[in-house]
């Protein structure tokens, strides 16, 4: 039997992405917990990205509760796509200051809002193991199924399936 060994600087903490998710509600908002925790505790996932559009208080409340829950160095990054760096006096984006780890600034030069949102979830889902969303509650559910499709790294979580 072949014993794999790692270290901490070969162990790459898994990435989940965020986006689509729609106003929340008490079903999506139980939804989206059972999921987090779940890749929390079974996967261990400590990267969380969220796209600034899904930023809700009641979500955002529940990926800072992994922290204390499972004791994890979780880190919470907020993705934007605009032009110019978003600062924290903002009073527009205070709120997501409070809860995020880090904001970052995904500039994909594109002309109107629909071709900005459709590339930062593409570039999300690039570097994500696992993508939570509401396929439900976005415009794009047919691209991005097609996208995660071909790239076999992503897993996608459609919070839909269990509303």
């Amino acid at each position: 039997m072949e014993c794999l060994k790692y270290s901490k600087e070969s162990f790459s903490p898994l990435v989940c992405s965020i986006f689509s998710l729609g106003k929340p509600t008490y079903e999506s908002i139980s939804a989206f917990e059972q999921t987090i925790a779940f890749l929390a505790e079974d996967y261990l996932v400590q990267n969380f990205f969220i796209t600034l559009e899904s930023c809700y208080p009641e979500y955002c409340e529940k990926l800072k509760k992994l922290q204390t829950i499972y004791n994890i160095d979780t880190k919470i990054t907020v993705i934007t796509h605009y032009p110019e760096e978003i600062n924290q006096t903002s009073s527009s984006f205070f709120d997501v200051f409070l809860f995020c780890d880090n904001v970052e600034n995904i500039d994909t030069k594109a002309k109107n809002l629909r071709s900005q949102n459709i590339r930062v979830i593409k570039a999300l889902i690039d570097r994500s193991d696992f993508c939570v969303c509401n396929l439900d509650k976005t415009i794009f559910a047919e691209k991005i199924r097609k996208y995660v499709s071909q790239k076999p790294k992503a897993t996608l979580l459609d919070l839909s399936i269990s509303l």
